[in-house]
Formats: structure tokens, C-alpha cells, sequence
């Protein structure tokens, strides 16, 4: 590594950025030390995202490569957010948390915990050193705060913050990165649910938890219906009266050693049955790589009343913290279509 980092001084100049952050190992949308380091642990094996050469090991070529994109921003677009209803009419909302204004209001979140301050927006927190979410689990902390999101038909005006609030939406995407803090310990369980609010007592049709067990994230989809659409509960988490329909785990242990103080690319799926039929979906990807997929579920029967209506960004952390820790969010957006991640939207034909 020390090697390594010296010579990036020398190479550093070297000509201008062949593939636009190709070099960007970690995703963090500029191509820095980080990058250096990611690449240093992967020294000398026979591939490996650090493998920019091609050949069949991870040497001083790949490491030349690297230095020509050094500083580079160019292709991934951190501000995406910025008059994205004109540049993605797919998308249904989009907060990078850059603009300032309360997180709660018209347009944005309908509910908003700030845990006396350890969840707030902050300046060098998010991609590039943008302004980003930063949560601070004390030690023992069980809530340390929360985003709720809705959009779509609600059936209470407590929901409604206008989010294209005349349309019903039965397939949706959802992204966010996720960063732990370095030196990060433990499994915090609550990372997000996607859900359909069926009335104002907060009664769900359907919950698509992307939670973790141990250091992986994983779906476990549930149904607040019965078989037939009828819908069961009564209240928010009516755990007595849902339909599990069974879990699965992904692949990517970012809760783990060694997977920290990187941002992580999270994009989760969510389509309802259609009436009739099990057909249902819950699915997600980490860094665009496909992590763990439910089919043919049953999520709600027949039920059409609502669709798909509300998100939330969770610090639930359900045996509570091992110590007091950080993690932070940023690029968090719902859409109609697949978003990918910020820096691979063109080379992946999802740009446009």
C-alpha cells in the first residue's frame, strides 16, 4: 500500500480518463485514495473489479489505469436530483439532500425523525463529500430515526404530501446508498420497507421488508390480506394478522469486516399480483449485482383498492447498537423503472 500510494504522486498527471470512472472502486463517484486502497487489497490476485488492465492479474498496469482517471467526476452525475421530473418522468421522487429546505413537507417526507438530532442532513456526509444523511447510533440504542415517504393514492390526507397523488403504482423501484462507518460492528435489522397503506388507522395490504440478518441484507416479504384480497389488519405492523411468505438473503455481507466506510449502490423491487394470480416480486441489488429474489408471491390477492403508496428509510436496530456508530444515506429515488446506480446508468443502457 505504501508503495503504492507514492508512486500515484508520479502517475497522477497522466493523461485524461479513457472509460469515465471505470477506476471508481468503491463508487464514491470520484476516483481518489480510496480507490488506491481498494485496489492494494486486491494486489496480485487474478481478478477482481480492481483488473482495469484486462490481463490475468492485478498489477502496475491496472494500477497506470487508475492513475489516469485520478480526480475524475466526469459521467457520474452526483447531482441528480437537479430537474430530475423533466430528465427522468419515470421517476416518481428523488432527494439527494442537497437543497436545504425541511425534510418534511410538500413533496417530501410526511413523517420525519430526527433522534434529538443523530439523523440529519449534513454537509461532506453524502457521495463526493455532498451534503448527506448522517445517523448516529448511541450505544444500546434501539431508534436512532426515520424517513416515511409517500406517494401515489393514500387513503389519509396525513400521508398525502402530493406526490403524484392521483395515480395507483403496482411495480416500483427504489435506490439508496448506504455507507457504514469505518470500524463499523453489528447487524442494525431495519433498513427500509416498501408498503400499501389501506386506511388512516395505518392498516398495511402488503409490507416488502428489506431488512438484515447478520451481516446480510435480505427480503422478507409479507402480506396483509388474505388469499382472497381481504384485507386483515388493523394497524401498523399488524404482525398477528400477516402472511409471511418467506425470506431470502443476499449474497454481499456489507455489514461485515472489511465492507466498511464504502458507499454501497441499493436498489430494491416491489411488484404486486396481479388480481387472481401469484406473480408478485420482491428483489434487490447491491453495486447493480442482482442479491436475492422472491417470485411468484401472493401479496395481496385481489385487493386493487391501493397500490403500492409508501417507503421508509428505517435505523432500527431491534437488540440495539454494539457501540455508538455511524452510517449515512444519500441518492435515495422511487421510480416506475430501473435506476441503477449513479455511475453505471449509461454503460448499462439505463441512462436515457
Amino acid at each position: 500500500m505504501t508503495v503504492i500510494a507514492s508512486v500515484i504522486l508520479v502517475l497522477a498527471g497522466v493523461g485524461a480518463c479513457d472509460v469515465p470512472l471505470r477506476s471508481d472502486l468503491n463508487r464514491d463517484c470520484v476516483v481518489n485514495f480510496k480507490d488506491v486502497q481498494a485496489m492494494a487489497e486486491q494486489w496480485l490476485a487474478e481478478s477482481g473489479l480492481a483488473n482495469l488492465g484486462g490481463d490475468d492479474r492485478i498489477d502496475m498496469v491496472d494500477f497506470a489505469a487508475l492513475s489516469r482517471d485520478w480526480g475524475d467526476t466526469d459521467g457520474c452525475d452526483c447531482n441528480e436530483c437537479e430537474n430530475w421530473w423533466t430528465l427522468h418522468p419515470e421517476w416518481i421522487f428523488c432527494d439527494d439532500f442537497d437543497d436545504g429546505t425541511p425534510l418534511r413537507r410538500e413533496g417530501r417526507y410526511f413523517e420525519y425523525g430526527d433522534d434529538g438530532g443523530d439523523f440529519v442532513p449534513l454537509a461532506g456526509f453524502g457521495i463526493n463529500a455532498s451534503t448527506g444523511m448522517r445517523t448516529v447510533f448511541q450505544g444500546g440504542e434501539v431508534g436512532a430515526g426515520g424517513l416515511k415517504l409517500a406517494f401515489g393514492r393514500v387513503p389519509s390526507s396525513y400521508f398525502d404530501k402530493g406526490i403524484r397523488n392521483t395515480e395507483d403504482f403496482r411495480d416500483i423501484y427504489y435506490r439508496m446508498y448506504l455507507r457504514n462507518q469505518a470500524g463499523w460492528e453489528g447487524s442494525p435489522a431495519k433498513l427500509s420497507r416498501a408498503t400499501v397503506f389501506t386506511g388512516s388507522n395505518w392498516s398495511q395490504a402488503m409490507i416488502a421488508h428489506l431488512w438484515s440478518s447478520g451481516d446480510y441484507l435480505l427480503v422478507d416479504p409479507a402480506s396483509g390480506t388474505d388469499e382472497q384480497g381481504n384485507v386483515v389488519t388493523t394497524r401498523y405492523n399488524d404482525f398477528a394478522n400477516l402472511r409471511w411468505l418467506g425470506y431470502k438473503k443476499g449474497t454481499t455481507p456489507i455489514f461485515g469486516s472489511g465492507y466498511d466506510d464504502k458507499w454501497y449502490c441499493i436498489e430494491a423491487h416491489i411488484r404486486l399480483n396481479d388480481p387472481g394470480l401469484s406473480n408478485g416480486i420482491q428483489e434487490f441489488w447491491i453495486d447493480g449485482n442482482l442479491e436475492a429474489r422472491r417470485s411468484e408471491l401472493n401479496f395481496v390477492g385481489s385487493y386493487t383498492d391501493y397500490g403500492i403508496n409508501a417507503i421508509f428509510i428505517e435505523n432500527y436496530w431491534n437488540s440495539g447498537s454494539i457501540k455508538e456508530q455511524e452510517r449515512y444515506f444519500d441518492n435515495f429515488v422511487v421510480s416506475t423503472e430501473r435506476i441503477g446506480c449513479l455511475c453505471d446508468r449509461a454503460s448499462s443502457g439505463l441512462e436515457p
